[in-house]
């Protein structure tokens, strides 16, 4: 049975995009969904796309709203993207995590502070979230770091940094 694909009912556009090791992309999307596309998948159908590692012009990757970018012959639409882009392991260990922190701070504390939170990137055993506003950052980072750090440590099962942008 063939799968399933969902794209949203609206418009998507891409928000930003950031090199990441392995010629991967992460790439953020209007309605906040972020997901990694491995761009090695299209390097046997389209050769030209081998020139991606160079790691210099890989990571000088640009984006419109419809679609990422190196030069006039390298770029993705936003639909490959979408369609072919990963989002399940930073997700996930976000969500197991949120499991345990709902469990470990009050209701006021998870649903103010804690749920907002969205995964934004994890890579080099760097786990970055999200969070909408600066003051919001100020205050998780002073009060809930330590322990967002301890719970998403346990989740991934290896020791790693956690940090928040706004």
């Amino acid at each position: 049975m063939a799968e399933s694909r969902q794209y949203p009912d609206t418009d998507v556009d891409i928000v930003s995009v950031k090199p990441m090791d392995n010629i991967t992309l992460l790439v953020e999307f209007s309605n906040g969904e972020i997901k990694k596309y491995d761009v090695k998948q299209l390097f046997d159908k389209y050769p030209q796309f081998k020139a991606l590692k160079d790691r210099d012009l890989f990571n000088d990757v640009k984006h419109g709203k419809y679609f990422v970018y190196w030069n006039s012959e390298l770029d993705i639409a936003e639909v490959e993207l979408w369609y072919n882009g990963n989002n399940d392991d930073i997700n996930q260990y976000w969500g197991k995590a949120l499991s345990i922190l709902k469990e470990t701070f009050s209701d006021v504390v998870y649903n103010t502070w804690i749920k907002p939170l969205t995964p934004f990137s994890y890579d080099n055993n760097i786990y970055v979230l999200k969070c909408d506003r600066d003051f919001a950052k100020n205050v998780i980072c002073e009060r809930y770091l330590s322990e967002i750090t301890r719970c998403l440590k346990i989740v991934i099962g290896k020791d790693i940094c956690v940090s928040l942008i706004s």
